[in-house]
């Protein structure tokens, strides 16, 4: 769910926040002077970042409009496609993540604010799942791809999203920072807003329209009056005094509220509510493009790609970095929460003939043939970041790790189409062409193809020079 756009106070400079309190990862509870840094167990933990200036923006008027309800806080808005409404979206993601706080980098005794609550557990999992997100196992993210803007571009995956910049105070921070001025013990709107525009600054991503910022609250902090009113996270977007826009994500520290967000004696919820809010930052940055409903705007919209699937469904997914829980998303091609960009691909010119996977079998080198079209799942395909076709597994299950497969990585052609176990090789890389209906592998300049377009059952595809014929166009998934 989505938070309202909080501007910047049209001012030549930024206004600093007053003086914080002592940073608690430098002084000991005895006053004798700084404590020894901890030794950190977190897979490349962010260094402590200097103590800095954050613009302090003024707070919004209000309660939000809209929000990731924690569990039976509110019923989920009504099932409708999302519309476009103009704005960009993200086409290349990369998350950056702001651990607000010196508690972050705060553990054991000689700390005036232990780190209880497991902090270095959490960062872990954010590691963990962050570094997973939109590589190439990762078929949830492509439910994203399928929502473009006006200027052609659509949301794109493979590589990751985690954020490769890095900071320039020489700690190395790079992708996410710890130990900034410490937050005010119930930060406002403004205050959130502050402190995605600090990390776009420290990161040097500052107007960079493919970025969103997650700013983590500690444990014991109340951002916008969490957990008392009833939301697990938010998303909105800010600028700074030069019209930059930054997106950013409110999220406090979820163990504050419970099982109300997933997170009572297990981490599901940083996936679970992360990925929900990840996902409408692709497709909404500015609050300008994909929600429900015909408005002029998605600013307080109760209805985005996310929110029509809260807290349904929760499936386990695998990604490269380990499991994670996750929520499915909207995916206006079916009307339904789906956990993949997934379906039958069919002839373009003989609806009743699918794709299919012969007999259903799924193991290496069964023939991938021309069917009467079934509504099975050995007729459903799955796109993923990686640009394969994998047959889909079933809800949940996205990921068989079998895919469209050029046999004998030959170029020639005629070359027969089976099904194989993913290996990321030039064979199993396939792009769809709309314009021409076309599913294309670029190494081979070769289109799929029913050989002279024969419609009886069985007969095996093959890769053929693209000629624009009838027994080359197909539908995408």
């Amino acid at each position: 769910m989505l938070k309202r756009f909080v501007p910047i106070v049209a001012a030549a400079t930024l206004i600093a926040m007053p003086a914080g309190p002592a940073l608690a990862s430098s002084h000991r509870a005895d006053g004798r002077g700084p404590a020894a840094r901890p030794s950190r167990h977190v897979p490349g933990a962010p260094a402590a970042s200097a103590a800095t200036s954050v613009p302090n923006l003024p707070a919004a008027a209000g309660r939000p409009t809209g929000v990731v309800w924690q569990r039976g806080q509110a019923a989920r808005p009504a099932a409708g496609n999302m519309q476009y409404h103009g704005g960009p979206v993200q086409r290349g993601p990369q998350v950056y993540i702001v651990l607000w706080g010196s508690w972050w980098d705060c553990s054991g005794s000689g700390c005036t604010n232990p780190g209880s609550g497991h902090g270095d557990a959490v960062e872990s999992y954010l590691f963990n799942y962050w570094h997973g997100v939109g590589t190439a196992t990762d078929g949830l993210v492509q439910v994203n791809s399928q929502y473009g803007d006006a200027s052609g571009g659509h949301p794109a995956f493979g590589s990751g999203v985690w954020g490769t910049a890095c900071g320039s105070d020489g700690n190395n921070n790079c992708g996410w920072v710890a130990d900034q001025q410490d937050p005010p013990q119930s930060p406002t709107v403004g205050d959130i807003a502050g402190a995605a525009l600090w990390g776009a600054d420290y990161f040097g991503v500052t107007g960079d329209s493919n970025v969103q910022i997650i700013v983590v609250s500690p444990k014991g902090i109340h951002p916008d009056g969490f957990p008392n009113s009833g939301f697990c996270a938010w998303h909105s977007s800010t600028t700074d005094a030069f019209g930059n826009v930054v997106a950013y994500t409110n999220m406090p520290f979820l163990p504050d509220a419970g099982s109300a967000c997933d997170a009572a004696g297990s981490m599901d919820g940083w996936s679970v509510v992360g990925g929900h809010e990840f996902s409408e930052t692709v497709t909404d940055p500015e609050l300008t493009a994909w929600c429900g409903g015909n408005t002029a705007s998605c600013s307080g919209s109760s209805a985005e790609i996310g929110d029509l699937c809260a807290w349904t469904n929760l499936f386990t997914e695998p990604l490269v970095t380990g499991s994670f829980v996750q929520q499915p998303l909207w995916d206006n091609s079916t009307g339904s929460c789906q956990d993949a960009f997934r379906g039958p691909i069919r002839s373009f010119n003989h609806r009743g003939k699918c794709v299919d996977d012969h007999h259903s079998s799924t193991a290496n080198g069964t023939k991938v043939d021309i069917y009467g079209c079934n509504g099975t799942r050995a007729q459903t395909w799955a796109s993923f970041p990686d640009r394969s076709l994998r047959r889909y597994g079933g809800y949940g299950h996205a990921d068989t790790g079998k895919c469209l497969d050029i046999a004998g990585k030959h170029s020639s052609n005629g070359t027969k189409v089976d099904l194989w176990t993913c290996t990321g090789g030039w064979n199993q890389k396939w792009l769809y062409r709309p314009g021409s209906h076309e599913w294309y592998n670029p190494h081979s300049s070769k289109c799929l193809e029913d050989p002279s377009g024969n419609l009886t059952n069985g007969t095996q595809l093959k890769t053929w020079a693209c000629n624009g014929h009838s027994d080359e166009v197909w539908t995408n998934v």
